[in-house]
């Protein structure tokens, strides 16, 4: 797996500017079997809602972005699942986070049967820090895998 190391800043100035409360956003880029490049991060929008625990993104401005992005990229960009923030706890799946993986696996619109979600939480030093996990249906059985 590889970030664009401006995609990762994104991500982080992101979650600096919410703290102490929740936030996230989108992952594009391109998958090839055991590959993942991620290139793009669409962050939550201006009218996006953020509490301690959860936040709700402005999903109009989220669409947007992601057909800006989808109409210059000569079809090679894809959704690769969602990013979000935990700056209260550890960088694990919540059931609810569970429950979202199950959708979007499941959902034809997606094109997404294997998404992934990368957490991020502040260590003991104040920095982000980041887990990325992967939730499985290509095999017929739902499983989260730590990348």
């Amino acid at each position: 797996m590889r970030w664009d190391a401006h995609t990762k800043l994104d991500i982080i100035q992101e979650a600096d500017a919410a703290f102490p409360n929740e936030t996230g956003g989108i992952l594009l880029g391109h998958c090839q079997k055991d590959f993942i490049h991620i290139t793009h991060a669409i962050g939550p929008g201006p009218n996006a809602h953020h509490q301690r625990s959860t936040f709700t993104p402005d999903r109009d401005w989220q669409y947007e972005r992601i057909d800006e992005l989808f109409s210059g990229s000569q079809d090679t960009l894809a959704y690769l699942g969602d990013w979000h923030t935990h700056p209260q706890g550890l960088p694990c799946p919540s059931k609810t986070d569970l429950a979202l993986l199950n959708l979007i696996a499941k959902s034809p619109e997606s094109q997404c049967p294997a998404p992934i979600m990368c957490i991020l939480a502040p260590d003991a030093t104040g920095e982000w820090f980041e887990m990325l996990f992967f939730y499985d249906l290509t095999q017929g059985e739902a499983r989260l895998h730590l990348l």
